[in-house]
């Protein structure tokens, strides 16, 4: 085997490798036009080809805008997309093989519910009216609900023949 043949083997072999195809793209001969299948080149910068291919162009990298509520926890690379992430107080409403694509921010729990469960960067905070007896104003904390019980304090005389009366409360505590 002369030199040349073993050169051309090996550079066959390194082409087809799925390794080498999954990050690269088809190049076409510039003169002629007509695709050069055994000639591979790495995808340029801002963009990525994640499996083999005969494509003539790489895919353009996805971006993570922090205004939807994300941010790149993977950046772009020739071999794979950006892989996107909810930023805190938002949580993933679409989750897709290249990580978060639709972020929402955190719902509030309204006066007079509670956080049943809390929120995660996959969840939205899930909420409940508070048990009777119990009041919440932000959301977070059950307080009891003390009740001021207001009535007439009459006091008698001794021979119950007159009575005044106060209007008092009392707390049960």
């Amino acid at each position: 085997m002369h030199v040349s043949e073993i050169l051309e083997y090996l550079m066959a072999t390194i082409q087809l490798s799925p390794e080498f195809r999954s990050m690269s793209r088809t190049r076409l001969d510039i003169q002629t036009g007509i695709e050069a299948s055994t000639c591979c080149i790495l995808c340029e910068s801002g963009t990525f080809i994640n499996r083999p291919n005969g494509l003539k162009k790489c895919f353009p990298c996805s971006s993570c805008d922090p205004g939807h509520g994300l941010f790149p926890k993977q950046e772009c690379s020739p071999t794979s997309d950006t892989f996107c992430e909810a930023l805190n107080g938002f949580f993933c409403k679409l989750v897709t093989s290249s990580g978060c694509t639709q972020a929402e921010k955190h719902s509030v729990c309204k006066t007079g519910q509670r956080i049943k469960e809390p929120e995660t960067n996959r969840r939205d905070t899930v909420c409940e009216d508070c048990q009777e007896g119990y009041f919440s104003s932000e959301g977070v904390t059950l307080t009891p609900i003390r009740l001021q019980v207001y009535q007439y304090i009459c006091f008698y005389s001794a021979n119950n023949e007159s009575y005044s009366c106060n209007y008092g409360s009392m707390n049960p505590g």
